[in-house]
């Protein structure tokens, strides 16, 4: 009993220790009904069809930030959606549960459930307290309590691994929204739509301004989220520019330089497939404003059309016009009709004549490439300096 008073202490006096040089929450904020989560049941429990749609029944919800210091609470969810700036308009905002995998690879313990599955039924597993009294007192192997007993700030080293879990859960919400991101550019591709009007085409161009909004924030975000980290290998000790785990520290210290540095090696290539979503939605942006300028081009291309065709009756409708005897009821008003519509359909007759005459050079060109190919000059002038043979060669 006595060890167990005396190993409490040592506890104590580290995590007193370790809280001026550690322990800086992720950055997310929540609302007052997280506080609930901590009961036996979530608050709004989920009704059969929800339950049958997911597979899985409600599990107990853990707040995410309970170490040291509280981050901003809203008194509802909607509060907090506005202070983000996610809900300009007022609307209602319903809760949309997350659900992915816990850090550990789906065991959000520390250590394999195998070692605490006796005990794990009566944990508070959102307690950093109850959690560091049930690993020290049931999973901590003796070289590390003879560590403890050497150096007292190894005594927080399951808290240090209970902070690093918090930080890649983190980063497996980072994951699920960078990777819903990237399936952005394959749910909006940008296509020609013959029949899209002027309304559509400026919803599809809305929804994107929209979604890049989201990116924006995004971005935003996994920056401050950077910043806290960078503070945190400060505080640890590290040079920022030549970062590396200091084996002469204790083991707990050192264990935390090398989760930190693993979380940001994490987190940069998420910045970069954030950066790169960024482009994505400015081409494709790009490409709905180049396919509807290709639109607006074909339409003006089959009304300067239509008007070429028309053209033989307004010229000859404005020739006739300049006379009182070619007017509706005089002798010779059958000459506008017997001259311009004879002259319409020749000209029509001509501007399909060339355009199946093109079209035919292209066909023939794609079936038979060999006959587009032409002589070479040298075979041309060969052929001009063949001359023909005389009677006298030929005998």
């Amino acid at each position: 009993m006595t060890g167990m008073v005396h190993m409490f202490l040592h506890c104590l006096h580290a995590m007193l220790t370790l809280a001026a040089v550690i322990l800086v929450d992720p950055p997310l904020d929540s609302c007052v009904e997280c506080k609930k989560h901590n009961e036996a049941y979530h608050i709004r429990e989920k009704t059969p069809a929800d339950v049958a749609k997911d597979g899985r029944p409600t599990k107990t919800c853990a707040p995410t930030c309970l170490m040291l210091e509280d981050p901003e609470l809203y008194e509802t969810r909607k509060a907090l959606w506005e202070s983000r700036g996610w809900n300009p308009d007022g609307a209602d905002v319903i809760e949309a549960r997350h659900n992915s995998a816990p850090y550990h690879g789906g065991c959000p313990s520390l250590v394999p459930p195998s070692l605490d599955a006796v005990v794990i039924e009566t944990r508070n597993m959102a307690s950093p307290f109850d959690e560091l009294v049930h690993y020290w007192t049931t999973c901590a192997d003796q070289t590390l309590l003879d560590a403890v007993q050497k150096r007292p700030i190894n005594a927080a080293y399951f808290l240090v691994k209970f902070v690093a879990q918090y930080w890649s859960h983190q980063l497996d919400l980072i994951a699920c929204g960078v990777a819903n991101g990237e399936w952005f550019s394959d749910d909006h591709e940008a296509n020609f739509n013959a029949t899209s009007t002027l309304n559509s085409f400026k919803e599809d161009l809305r929804n994107l301004a929209f979604a890049t909004k989201d990116i924006n924030y995004m971005r935003r975000q996994m920056s401050h989220f950077e910043r806290v980290i960078t503070l945190n290998m400060e505080r640890l000790g590290m040079q920022l520019g030549d970062e590396a785990v200091d084996i002469t520290l204790p083991r707990a210290l050192a264990d935390a330089q090398k989760d930190f540095l693993t979380i940001a090696a994490r987190l940069r290539p998420f910045r970069e497939r954030v950066d790169d979503l960024t482009t994505i939605a400015n081409e494709i942006a790009g490409l709905h404003a180049a396919y509807k300028s290709i639109q607006d081009g074909e339409q003006g291309l089959r009304l300067s059309l239509f008007a070429s065709i028309i053209f033989p009756l307004t010229l000859v409708a404005s020739i006739f016009s300049m006379s009182d005897r070619y007017r509706p009821g005089q002798a010779k008003h059958w000459v506008f009709w017997a001259a311009s519509i004879p002259l319409t359909i020749v000209f029509a007759t001509g501007l399909l004549y060339e355009h199946e005459k093109r079209l035919y050079r292209g066909t023939n060109r794609t079936l038979h490439p060999e006959k587009s190919i032409e002589p070479s000059p040298k075979k041309r002038k060969a052929k001009s300096l063949h001359r023909a043979p005389t009677i006298h060669e030929d005998v």
